[in-house]
């Protein structure tokens, strides 16, 4: 049963090393937070579709954002350079914005992290005997393939709520209110 214990212990202090990794936002001046590619954006407008890119900077009463047109299929147009898309803060209903790779390497840690506790566990349980007998590294891959299943899943779990939302709703106060946030927690 220690064993168990030690492996959880170990297993959440090592997710926890993965948020204690991230970097803080770069700021320019009072007014601008620059953030060049780490941060992928959904902006919703008010009579618009959803503008998706990566975010560039709050000013004043705008929203910069850092748009990529999308290559059509079959299409044999140049994708064209990345542009910045000023939008003003009235027609903003809501901001989706999250690290472009944090979900990914939260879910891959812990998988790794699952899957080496659990063939730990099962290597630590020891050989069976009789007639359904497993041997110790028999349950050291067992353990690792159930302990890789449920790492994915608490991994996905911790990785949804790393993507924060913020409603704007068409208010500067608001927008500032995202802005603080965004400085002080990143």
């Amino acid at each position: 049963m220690k064993l168990i214990e030690i492996t959880c212990v170990f297993s959440i202090l090592f997710l926890q090393t993965l948020k204690s990794q991230d970097r803080p936002a770069t700021v320019l001046s009072k007014d601008t937070v620059v953030n060049p590619r780490e941060y992928s954006i959904v902006v919703k407008q008010v009579n618009a579709h959803n503008l998706k890119g990566y975010f560039a900077s709050i000013q004043d009463s705008t929203l910069k954002v850092t748009v990529i047109p999308e290559r059509k299929r079959f299409s044999f147009a140049s994708p064209g350079d990345p542009y910045f898309k000023k939008i003003d803060y009235k027609s903003i209903i809501s901001v989706k914005i999250y690290e472009k790779n944090k979900k990914s390497s939260i879910i891959f840690g812990s998988i790794l992290a699952g899957a080496v506790a659990g063939a730990i566990i099962g290597f630590a349980l020891g050989d069976d005997t009789g007639f359904l007998a497993a041997t110790a590294g028999e349950k050291a891959v067992f353990g690792a393939i159930v302990g890789i299943g449920i790492g994915s899943a608490i991994g996905g779990i911790i990785a949804l709520s790393t993507e924060k939302k913020y409603l704007i709703n068409g208010e500067l106060k608001n927008l500032q209110e995202m802005k603080n946030s965004f400085q002080n927690n990143k």
